[in-house]
């Protein structure tokens, strides 16, 4: 299992974050990460959305190296079950490819944080027909199967800061995309749900 995280994670910020962002740079001239540039509340939650995302990969870190570092993460160990290890795993994996999937319909769209009064393009075909944020719901499929793969109070406090962190920051991108879409947005809005 140690093996798997570790790829796991290399391939999901690799292919996900960095691969992606080079990808849409050289499409666009543009960078796509736009994390925290902004000002005030959004600025904040996605400042703290990062420091999440770095903490993962510590909370691995640590139960990769030293055992005696990860009790001092207070494993909750009547989880640490073969059954929840093994559908943690498939969790993951169905994340990434809900991930991977909304990427390929955002194409040159995808950024990394809210861009404040830029030109987006509304993209509502693929996943985001039934989703409006297949993204961040495979991402929060990700952090859940994490979490049943590695039980401890860290990674469920993480996850579920993560969870309320997500909550604000999608309805800051629905308040951009309402003032620059407009009713192409609103009527997306009403046929399409915010999660599934």
């Amino acid at each position: 299992m140690k093996v798997f995280l570790i790829f796991y994670f290399l391939f999901y910020y690799g292919v996900l974050f960095a691969l992606n962002s080079i990808l849409v740079f050289k499409r666009t001239g543009k960078n796509p990460y736009v994390l925290g540039k902004s000002k005030g509340v959004i600025s904040y939650v996605e400042k703290s959305i990062k420091a999440v995302g770095i903490i993962i990969p510590l909370v691995l870190l640590s139960y990769v190296l030293s055992q005696e570092i990860y009790q001092w993460l207070i494993p909750i160990h009547y989880l640490e079950v073969v059954n929840l290890d093994y559908s943690g795993l498939f969790i993951m994996v169905l994340g990434f490819f809900i991930c991977l999937t909304a990427q390929y319909y955002m194409r040159s769209s995808w950024r990394i944080g809210l861009e404040v009064n830029s030109d987006v393009k509304l993209v509502a075909d693929g996943l985001f027909g039934y989703s409006r944020n297949p993204f961040f719901l495979g991402t929060l499929l990700s952090y859940l199967g994490f979490f049943l793969i590695l039980p401890n109070i860290l990674s469920f406090t993480v996850g579920t800061v993560y969870f309320f962190l997500i909550q604000i920051q999608v309805r800051l991108e629905e308040e951009n995309l309402f003032k620059s879409q407009g009713s192409l947005y609103q009527n997306y809005c009403t046929k399409t749900r915010r999660w599934i």
